[in-house]
């Protein structure tokens, strides 16, 4: 069974495991995309790209509940629980807040050190989840943890040394170089 308690299936499985490569594919480019963009286009603040950002996800979402046919569900859940307008100013206030946190990093330090940031508020969340809800973390769990986070120590060891993570052997030529920079940027290396 699943988390919710309903009979897992292949199907279920395999669209599972292609969303988690989707959501590592786009979160590994996004990060540095917009550093890029940052780079490139100095005049743009970090209200241009949450407003690019948030108008793709609104068009995208609005496509998707056409598609799903629950659009009017949706608007009618919204229309009919007036309760829940103020959860939904306080958690759009929340996220603009934490968008702009967000780009203000990227913007200012680049897409490896936001990249650490956010891991290690995952691996505190997951610590402390673990903690104040009882959960009990197995030795995989507790090993995948600390690989993680000596993955994270390396990284900023390296980056405080001014060291690159890695370093591509037989490489001499400039635009080799170039090339090969590009591709470690775009996957997060």
């Amino acid at each position: 069974q699943d988390s919710i308690g309903e009979v897992e299936t292949l199907g279920g499985t395999i669209c599972g495991i292609v969303l988690l490569l989707f959501f590592l594919v786009f979160d590994s480019f996004t990060g540095q995309y917009q550093a890029r963009l940052f780079n490139e286009h100095p005049e743009l603040s970090a209200f241009h790209m949450m407003f690019m950002v948030n108008t793709f996800s609104m068009i995208f979402s609005f496509i998707t509940l056409v598609h799903t046919d629950e659009l009017y569900d949706a608007c009618s859940f919204v229309y009919n629980h007036a309760d829940m307008h103020i959860h939904l100013v306080v958690f759009s206030l929340a996220s603009t807040i934490g968008q702009l946190f967000i780009f203000k990093t990227i913007k200012a330090f680049g897409p490896v050190i936001f990249a650490i940031c956010m891991n290690t508020r995952i691996i505190l969340s997951i610590l402390v989840s673990a903690y104040v809800y009882s959960h009990e973390l197995t030795t995989t769990g507790v090993f995948g943890l600390a690989v993680v986070f000596v993955a994270i120590a390396y990284r900023i060891k390296r980056k405080t040394e001014g060291k690159q993570l890695i370093k591509w052997a037989g490489i001499s030529d400039d635009t080799s170089i170039n090339i090969f920079h590009e591709w470690h940027e775009h996957c997060d290396m």
